[in-house]
């Protein structure tokens, strides 16, 4: 498996190509679990009128829980997992998190230019992240609560996230040349993070528009700042 490289594909069957104890961070935003229909998620659906129906079950309807978080324990030195996920998916995962005895801390979003409030709905002004660690793990530790504003998508991906707020989440639970993984990398933000801290990486991304525009962000993003590293493992 070669590291510094996104790679198009299922990120399931990809990830078990990936050799074991091998990863040293996972920062991912996988699909959420939304009701396209419902008032309280306007604010995170942002930009998903511009979708197909098909496209749109694609990032609305989850992801396999249970087989995923298999392979990350697989691939992780050991365990160590940021998360971004919707209010539905909460105490899916942390029952999960208690499963793998692992602890967690449930980060937050703040966006503080959101939609204003509309009548019986909260304002949609946070999100949701968890950190996942094993009992040992060091991390740099900062505020729970991080207060960046949202921002329109350059690539045209409905639920990008700032690249500010990756490269928070990435210098928080990683080192110089460690390697981090994306399996659900979109537009690409976790590698253009990786490569302006000097991070290892490996991307997955299974929608050939956007693995597309991840690479143009990739090959951008080595000529600015020149790639540290390339190893190939496996």
């Amino acid at each position: 498996m070669m590291i510094n490289k996104i790679h198009l594909g299922d990120s399931l069957k990809i990830l078990k190509q990936i050799p074991d104890n091998s990863v040293d961070l996972i920062v991912t935003d996988p699909p959420y679990e939304l009701s396209v229909g419902g008032r309280a998620n306007r604010g995170v659906l942002k930009g998903f009128n511009t979708l197909a129906g098909e496209d749109i079950k694609k990032i609305v309807n989850g992801f396999d829980y249970q087989n995923y978080f298999k392979e990350f324990s697989r691939v992780l030195k050991r365990f160590h997992l940021f998360m971004f996920c919707s209010n539905k998916q909460l105490s899916v995962l942390l029952n999960i998190a208690n499963e793998y005895n692992l602890t967690y801390t449930v980060l937050i979003w703040n966006k503080y230019n959101a939609a204003p409030f509309t009548s019986n709905s909260w304002k949609n002004d946070i999100e949701y992240i968890i950190h996942f660690k094993e009992k040992g793990i060091s991390f740099k530790g900062d505020n729970k609560v991080y207060t960046h504003p949202m921002e329109v998508s350059k690539y045209g991906h409905p639920t990008e996230k700032p690249l500010k707020l990756i490269e928070k989440y990435i210098k928080i639970g990683s080192n110089e040349n460690d390697v981090v993984l994306d399996p659900f990398l979109g537009s690409g933000t976790t590698v253009n993070a990786c490569i302006n801290l000097k991070r290892q990486y490996i991307g997955i991304e299974i929608d050939k528009k956007y693995y597309k525009i991840a690479c143009e962000r990739e090959q951008k993003a080595k000529g600015e700042w020149g790639l540290f590293v390339t190893k190939e493992q496996g």
